[in-house]
Order: structure tokens, then C-alpha cells, then sequence
């Protein structure tokens, strides 16, 4: 990239001596990310390029378990009352195909839980006349984290002010190479959810011969606790265009992405965005009335 020259309508650029890049060009975070790909294990589908030569399966395990209490109270022959407890959870393994952090594959582990919880009354005011009260409150948690959470950016050769520019979690990059596989999970796999919510009802039914009359209400509060979190370390994507000798003239023979990677020159980056988690609370009274028989 360094030796661009004009021929006629065009820039042209020299090879490097031998078709080799120098090790003193070499970029130290691309030096050290090669070390992330995992040695070849099957004979290659092409003996020239070596491609396909890396093979791995696993299995991805997700245990749950849920449990159920309910507990049944008459007070009184008019006053009847029930109390329901749910507690629920989850976990989720996704295969880990380099076995080092940098897979880019699956999409990490996943914890989960939820609780509920509900109060019914039912009392009877007169033969011809029902009143029932029910309180509800259900929360459901879940969160997925990438493979390499927690991962130090400064030993890929990254200065301390990109780490520390990584607030809102360290984890391997995402670097793209054209035409090889990649390095680092794709993005939104980091993200947190939390959801909530109160209900609260009460109706009253009158009963007649011929139809029954009933009115009520219901009061929910919902509450959204979400957030995810595209590229938190960043990503980085590497093509051809530039180690292709002519500049404006491509073509599929020329340049080489593992090269423009090794130089540390990316076709284009995803930076490192802070986007605050959103939080929404909604109240939506109800009233309603039946009639039928």
C-alpha cells in the first residue's frame, strides 16, 4: 500500500519483495489474533488454498426446570382464597467450536429464571351475589454472554484506552476476513432482560333467573428492562482492496484479505457504542361488563 504509483489512467501498486510482507510490517494485534485459529485437523479441499481444513462438532445442552406450589384456604364457608407460587430456570450451553474464546460460531451461554406469583378471594356476599380480588406479579430473567466474556482487548496488542473504551463489556473483537472464516462472535450476543409485571383485579357478579351481570376492573403495571449490545470490543472487516495492484481497476484474482489483515489495514470497523438500556413502564386501566345468560 505503501508503493502506489501512477500508470496512465490508474494507480498501480508494487509487490512485496518475494510476494512476502515483512515480519517489521506485520500488525502486532493481527500477529497475535492468528494465534486464535485452530490448527488444521482434516485434509484440506483444496491442497493449494488448504481450504476447509478444520472440522469440529459438539452439542449445545439446555437444562430447565420449573416447580409449582399452590395452597388453598376456606376462611369461611362465604370466604375462599388460593395463593400460587411458579419459580422456573434455564441454562443453555452453545458449542464453543475453537475451544479458546474466539469461536465464530453459537451464540454463547444463556442463564434464565422466572418467579410468579398470584393471590385469588372469592367471597360469597349473598347466594345471588359474587365478589372475587386477584393480585399477580410475574418477572422472567434472562441473559446471554458472549464465549470470551471478560476478555483482556490489551493482549491481542490493543493499547489500555481501547480496553478501557469497552464499557459496556470486554469480549473478542469480531474481525472479518474475506474468503477465510472469522474470528470473534457475531454481534448482539451480549443482552440482559428483565421484564416485570403487576396486576390487579376485581369483579363483582350478580346472579339472576334468566343472565347474570358482571362488572369489574383490572390494573397492570409492565415494566421492560432490556438491553443488548452490538459490538462492545468492536469488530473489524478485511478484504482486498487494500493489496489488489491496481486501484481502480479490481478484480477477483487480485489482492488478499489475510494480507490486509496482517497489515492491519481493515476495509471498514465497527466502533465501540454505548447505547443505555431501555426501561418502559406502562399502566393500562380496564373496566368491563358482561350480560348473558
Amino acid at each position: 500500500p505503501l508503493t502506489v504509483r501512477e500508470s496512465g489512467a490508474s494507480w498501480i501498486r508494487s509487490a512485496f519483495p518475494g510476494n512476502r510482507i515483512p515480519r517489521d510490517r506485520h500488525d502486532p494485534v493481527a500477529t497475535n489474533a492468528m494465534k486464535y485459529f485452530p490448527e488444521p485437523n482434516v485434509a484440506p479441499a483444496n491442497i493449494y488454498t488448504n481450504l476447509n481444513n478444520f472440522f469440529a462438532v459438539g452439542t449445545t445442552p439446555s437444562d430447565s426446570y420449573r416447580i409449582d406450589a399452590r395452597v388453598d384456604q376456606n376462611w369461611s364457608a362465604r370466604w375462599r382464597m388460593f395463593a400460587r407460587v411458579s419459580v422456573g430456570g434455564n441454562k443453555e450451553r452453545a458449542v464453543d467450536h475453537f475451544r479458546n474464546g474466539a469461536s465464530p460460531t453459537g451464540g454463547g451461554p444463556v442463564d434464565g429464571a422466572s418467579r410468579n406469583v398470584s393471590l385469588d378471594h372469592t367471597v360469597t356476599l349473598s347466594p345471588t351475589l359474587l365478589a372475587n380480588f386477584r393480585y399477580g406479579f410475574g418477572r422472567i430473567y434472562s441473559q446471554q454472554m458472549p464465549f470470551s466474556d471478560g476478555f483482556d482487548l490489551v493482549s491481542l496488542g490493543f493499547p489500555q484506552s481501547y480496553q478501557d473504551a469497552a464499557v459496556e463489556g470486554r469480549q473478542f473483537p469480531r474481525l472479518d476476513l474475506s474468503g477465510f472464516s472469522s474470528l470473534g462472535q457475531i454481534g448482539f450476543i451480549r443482552f440482559t432482560n428483565a421484564g416485570m409485571v403487576h396486576s390487579l383485579s376485581g369483579s363483582v357478579t350478580k346472579i339472576f333467573p334468566g343472565h347474570q351481570i358482571k362488572i369489574g376492573g383490572e390494573y397492570r403495571k409492565l415494566l421492560l428492562n432490556y438491553a443488548q449490545f452490538g459490538f462492545p470490543s468492536g469488530g473489524f472487516s478485511f478484504g482486498v482492496a487494500w493489496t489488489q495492484e491496481d486501484i481502480l481497476r479490481p478484480n477477483a484474482l487480485a489482492g488478499f484479505s489475510l494480507a490486509s489483515f496482517l497489515l492491519g489495514l481493515p476495509g471498514a470497523d465497527r466502533s465501540i457504542m454505548r447505547t443505555p438500556p431501555r426501561r418502559q413502564a406502562r399502566i393500562t386501566p380496564a373496566i368491563f361488563r358482561t350480560i348473558g345468560k
